[in-house]
């Protein structure tokens, strides 16, 4: 990049836009008010016990006096337990557990569904229920340890009591019954500990999906308070990063609960994808850089968790496949690209948080290149196939089953299914001949060649759907297998929906799922090196249909430095 004297003899247009890029990142690195006004509060769940076999493998590690996390739990603030450890662990495990978290000043959640279920009941079998007397012995059962918990952490009550029509599970409860089946769980706790907090959490975006969300959640939060006689002082999201319109609805969220007064948090987690530890964590770190970096948006409780296979153990946290390394990468300098698009290039700044400079860093630039020569991409999921799965179906589903509402525009070839270890099965739907073959009504759909295969261009605009089962297949439980697709996008950031395989018992009732989320994939086009005062100038791709799609600048961080992203429209 151009040192700052030779950018004063070409001219003093151009020292405009240089000060004009520099107020930019002076803006970009500048967190919004409420972080300006808050201690961030960094929240620690890790994989919970909550039967057998489930839980990170350091558990009870995680609270010895020597445990190797010593940078990360010092800087968390509130760390999470769920029913299972509370209702498995030894009095001793108890006492050495609360004993490391006040030595570190951590104070405790409760996450629980906190719906009181109704006994010879249909519904409140699922997430978000306990039954009357549950809580009352996770109570008293802290109690009797000497443990004085400090929050409950609400699990999407509003989702899973009010909303949510695709569980058969859920309840559709109006709010004013949502609200006193909540009270009468949360009195159990509330009633032994009268000091504890009330913390919400939802899931964006199917919760702003609905058309009455706004006066809904005021309505519910105004409402509880009143019955519990204290307020809920934050709503912590869990994001469904496969939802393409995440991003402009967690922002909207946000500013929505600051303008009821209440504290954000938002949960690091994969989105999915990772198929061990270490692909976890660096997927949930792409989650906290796109939101803090790309976004700009500073959550007042980061919280670091997961309920997924990943990651398996906590410790160490200098260890890139352990859980507290996340927070270890949390706790490093946030950095920012501030960038503007020019006739032949992209000009732009990387700086730190303080808004200094950073000097020879790599930042690579990704474009949406798609060529019609080359076979579509694979995306694809692997596992072991459920004990009780007798057989499964393939297909795909857009705009439907409270996924997500959007314009879609993609390609899609062929699905297969393959066991192995102890499984043969073999399977292959022609996706493109299904459509040929029944030709999906309302919405665009017609047969392409990509790459010399024959495959399926579907156009789904908002408010249309996609609905497809292949027939069932038998499956062999307990076998390795492997699901994959070809799919594309044209445009957009990802797909409102998703291709699926779904499991079923000896019932054809349908047991869990391996979903395959479909995203615009990027390709690296250039790569430049930051100059001393942290510019850098990049020149645009070649290619027309590079050049004319959003392009993607990033840079990978360094054990110092946290990564940073933004996207050029």
């Amino acid at each position: 990049m151009r040192s700052i004297f030779t950018v004063i003899l070409t001219g003093l247009c151009i020292i405009f836009q240089a000060d004009a890029l520099a107020q930019q990142a002076k803006a970009a690195a500048t967190p919004p008010a409420a972080a300006i006004n808050s201690k961030q509060e960094i929240w620690f769940s890790p994989r919970q016990h909550w039967k057998p076999g489930t839980g990170v493998a350091d558990w009870h590690e995680q609270f010895l006096s020597d445990a190797s996390w010593p940078k990360a739990a010092a800087k968390v603030k509130v760390f999470v337990l769920t029913e299972g450890p509370i209702r498995d662990m030894t009095d001793a495990e108890l006492a050495t557990m609360a004993g490391f978290l006040t030595k570190h000043r951590m104070e405790i959640a409760l996450e629980m569904g906190i719906i009181e279920k109704e006994y010879n009941s249909k519904y409140g079998g699922g997430e978000g229920y306990m039954f009357p007397g549950e809580i009352g012995n996770m109570a008293k059962r802290l109690r009797q340890a000497g443990i004085t918990p400090n929050y409950i952490r609400m699990d999407e009550p509003i989702w899973f009591g009010h909303y949510n029509k695709n569980d058969a599970y859920c309840q559709q409860l109006s709010i004013d019954d949502l609200v006193k089946r909540i009270a009468r769980n949360a009195r159990e706790m509330t009633g032994v500990f009268p000091d504890m907090k009330i913390v919400d959490i939802v899931t964006i975006p199917p919760l702003t999906m609905q058309s009455d969300w706004r006066q809904t959640y005021k309505e519910f939060k105004e409402k509880l308070e009143a019955a519990l006689g204290k307020p809920i002082t934050a709503v912590q999201v869990d994001v469904q990063w496969s939802n393409p319109s995440w991003k402009h609805d967690l922002k909207e969220f946000a500013d929505y609960a600051h303008g009821l007064g209440m504290k954000v948090g938002i949960i690091y987690n994969s989105d999915g994808g990772g198929a061990n530890d270490r692909e976890w964590l660096q997927n949930a770190e792409k989650g906290f850089t796109k939101i803090e970096s790309e976004l700009g948006l500073i959550p007042e409780q980061p919280v670091m968790q997961s309920w997924e296979s990943f990651p398996t153990r906590s410790l160490p946290e200098t260890s890139d496949t352990a859980h507290t390394y996340l927070i270890a990468r949390y706790l490093l300098p946030r950095t920012r690209i501030a960038a503007q698009r020019k006739a032949e290039s992209i000009e732009g700044l990387l700086i730190d948080e303080r808004g200094r400079p950073v000097s020879g860093a790599k930042v690579t630039m990704d474009a949406p290149v798609f060529t019609e020569s080359k076979p579509l991409p694979v995306v694809s999921a692997s596992g072991t196939v459920p004990n009780k799965a007798k057989s499964a179906i393939m297909g795909i589903r857009i705009n439907c089953e409270c996924l997500s509402d959007g314009k879609s525009d993609l390609l899609v070839g062929k699905f297969t299914y393959q066991e192995s270890g102890t499984g043969t099965v073999s399977k292959t739907l022609d996706y493109p001949a299904e459509v040929q073959r029944s030709k999906p009504p309302k919405i665009k759909a017609e047969i392409t060649t990509v790459g010399g295969q024959s495959v399926a261009h579907l156009m789904v605009d908002p408010g249309q759907t996609v609905g497809f089962n292949s027939p069932a297949f038998a499956v062999t439980p307990g076998a390795q297998y492997q699901f994959r697709a070809q799919a594309d996008l044209i445009s957009g950031e990802g797909l409102y929906g998703r291709i699926i395989l779904i499991w079923l018992d000896d019932k054809n009732h349908g047991i869990s799922a391996c979903p395959l989320i479909v995203t615009r994939k990027y390709t690296p086009c250039s790569l430049t090196v930051t100059g001393k005062n942290g510019q850098f100038s990049i020149a645009l791709p070649k290619e027309k249909n590079a050049t004319a799609g959003p392009l993607r600048l990033s840079f990978a961080g360094t054990p110092e430095l946290r990564p940073a992203i933004t996207v050029i429209p």
